[in-house]
């Protein structure tokens, strides 16, 4: 009896690209992820983006997907995901895929290259107000208790969110 023998199929590769790869606190970017053969035709496969769930948080993706905490799962050929900047740093995004199919061939691939990316989170709220934020306070009849402003709700506001601190959470008129 003579052992068959299979070719070895191709192989694949994934990409990935970010609209910004800065931003600031409360700034959302999106990541979109592709499944490729080697030769760049299009490949459906199964694909998992991971990406720092302490920075980035997600807010949607355009196609059915599962997983949660820094984690989305998609079997297509491509996808969109928006996440949102929550703290300061920078967050590593990677995207990988397995089982592999070049569309139109149904070439199965056998192995998928992984790729990955990074943005980098300013610790600045985002549409931060610049202006002059004072007010006059009132202390009796002197009237030098108030905010000198310049910016300085903003500062603070800044500083809160990178302690955890959720814009809906603060009353930035109150700062």
């Amino acid at each position: 009896m003579t052992p068959q023998m299979h070719a070895k199929a191709a192989s694949g590769k994934t990409t990935i690209a970010v609209s910004a790869g800065s931003l600031n606190i409360g700034q959302t970017v999106t990541v979109t992820a592709k499944a490729l053969s080697a030769s760049g035709d299009s490949a459906y496969a199964n694909m998992v983006l991971t990406y720092d769930a302490g920075i980035l948080e997600f807010v949607s993706c355009n196609a059915t997907y599962g997983g949660g905490g820094g984690s989305i799962s998609v079997a297509s050929d491509s996808f969109s995901v928006t996440l949102k900047a929550i703290s300061a740093g920078k967050a590593s995004i990677s995207l990988s895929a397995t089982d592999g199919v070049i569309y139109g061939t149904e070439e199965e691939l056998d192995s998928m290259a992984g790729s990955s990316t990074s943005v980098t989170v300013k610790n600045e709220a985002a549409g931060s107000n610049t202006g002059n934020n004072s007010s006059a306070g009132n202390n009796g009849s002197s009237g030098s208790n108030g905010n000198a402003g310049n910016g300085s709700t903003t500062t603070i506001f800044g500083k809160l969110v990178g302690l955890g601190v959720h814009q809906h959470d603060v009353d930035a008129e109150r700062l």
